[in-house]
């Protein structure tokens, strides 16, 4: 893995860890209806999908378990807007984002050089 995929590592891992704290305790009709945090979660979800679709064959190999096409198609209904954005939202603040921070934790853990935390510069 090269130097601008652990960029874009610490980038997802950032961006999802937001994500997850925006959206921890509320209802999905609360997120619905607070219409700065939605904006602001499916922000950052595109941030981390943007950042997974840059990733290098090599980090992906790396990486296996990260669901690239599961992040590409959220992107695209995330900019549906109606239905279609709410589900994609919610489905990846319950499942795809802390299944990806999973992934990206565990096969970083047994590295020398880690994702690196941006909050840390």
């Amino acid at each position: 893995m090269n130097q601008e995929d652990l960029v874009l590592l610490g980038t997802i891992s950032a961006a999802a860890t937001g994500v997850l704290v925006l959206a921890e305790g509320l209802e999905r009709a609360e997120l619905d209806r607070s219409r700065m945090t939605r904006r602001e979660v499916s922000r950052l979800l595109l941030v981390v999908a943007d950042a997974v679709g840059e990733l290098s064959s090599g980090a992906r190999s790396a990486i296996p378990d990260l669901d690239v096409p599961a992040w590409l198609l959220t992107a695209a209904r995330l900019q549906a807007g109606g239905a279609v954005e709410s589900e994609a939202r919610w489905s990846a603040i319950q499942s795809l984002a802390p299944t990806t921070l999973s992934w990206i934790k565990f096969h970083s853990s047994g590295r020398t050089r880690k994702v690196p935390d941006p909050e840390q510069g």
